[in-house]
């Protein structure tokens, strides 16, 4: 089997690097599109192309609002039409393959049902007091998982569904539409998806401001986008100093009721990492720099509208009027600034 993965990352640099070893091993390209990080995301994704991992990054050039559903259905085309893949596997940057081997995976796939979705569970991976920070990498420092029913989690999607010019992927990649139809899903038996969502205190903090600042400037936002993330960040707004005081409430908000995790170190872990002095976040400039692509974001929008009104302006009027229109304007702010001197 052929099988490629796609990604939109940002700011995931103490997560990147053990993440795309692992799921390589899985995969036999991996598509990502930096969304714009501001840590160092985008070099130890270049250190890793150059030390000869199948990785293709690409340039979707939108940093602003996060219409991940619609971008990452981008992505998922631009795989399909580049190679000739029997499955393509949308990934977030915290998210990593957990199957025994590539054998199991590729077994179960060749003969699953034509009619639905291969859906992975989620193992979800939480922090514990039992970490040991002194390890920089969260796929072995992190060790415990909530204890939840399997249900359907991420899909994968075969290729005759990826090249349908109707098929869509629903934000957080969990579903595939059709013009609109939901296509029914069921579950890998023998692989699942271990998610590592919550890293460090700072990392979660700036993750959820970012979410916030970028879902809330969406054009079609509403409470049920995002709503976890969008909860928990309303927790930082009960804080009264830049500090936070409440994190244990922050992460239930999250992650849901508070539960004694399952010790399940990450044992299918692949890969050792070579970058560990890169592996920095940096709260306030990723939560800085989601504002300023919003702002531009919205500047841009303006003089958008602004030359559309311009062009319409111009038709309406006809190019000879409109010429001497622009030429009786500019003879009257020069007279007036011939006055002034």
């Amino acid at each position: 089997m052929r099988l490629a993965g796609i990604s939109i990352v940002r700011d995931e640099a103490d997560i990147i690097e053990p993440w795309a070893r692992h799921n390589c091993h899985f995969l036999d390209k991996l598509y990502i599109v930096d969304n714009g990080s501001t840590d160092s995301t985008r070099q130890i994704i270049q250190d890793l192309i150059a030390e000869g991992l199948p990785i293709e990054m690409v340039d979707h050039g939108q940093h602003g609002a996060f219409y991940q559903g619609q971008r990452t259905t981008r992505l998922m085309r631009h795989a399909a039409a580049d190679g000739d893949w029997d499955f393509i596997f949308p990934l977030d940057g915290d998210e990593c393959i957990c199957a025994t081997d590539r054998g199991t995976l590729e077994a179960e796939l060749a003969d699953f049902p034509a009619a639905f979705l291969p859906s992975f569970r989620e193992i979800r991976y939480k922090l514990s007091d039992l970490d040991d920070p002194a390890i920089v990498n969260p796929l072995e420092r992190i060790r415990h998982v909530q204890d939840k029913a399997p249900a359907p989690f991420k899909c994968i999607v075969p290729r005759a569904l990826a090249l349908n010019p109707d098929a869509a992927l629903s934000d957080g990649n969990h579903r595939v539409r059709v013009a609109g139809v939901e296509v029914p899903r069921q579950l890998l038996e023998n692989a699942a998806l271990a998610h590592f969502a919550l890293r460090s205190q700072s990392q979660i903090i700036a993750k959820l401001m970012v979410t916030y600042i970028t879902f809330k400037a969406r054009e079609d936002y509403v409470p049920t986008l995002a709503p976890r993330p969008i909860e928990a960040a309303g927790v930082l707004c009960g804080e009264e100093e830049i500090a936070l005081h409440r994190f244990d409430d922050l992460v239930r908000a999250y992650d849901g009721p508070e539960q004694a995790g399952l010790y399940r170190p990450f044992t299918e872990c692949r890969g050792e990492t070579r970058f560990p002095h890169l592996a920095n976040t940096f709260p306030y400039r990723r939560t800085l720099r989601a504002v300023d692509d919003v702002i531009a974001e919205m500047k841009a929008r303006s003089e958008e509208v602004r030359t559309l009104k311009k062009d319409l302006f111009k038709a309406r009027m006809g190019p000879v009027r409109y010429f001497f229109i622009r030429k009786s304007r500019s003879f009257a702010k020069h007279w007036q600034k011939l006055r002034g001197g």
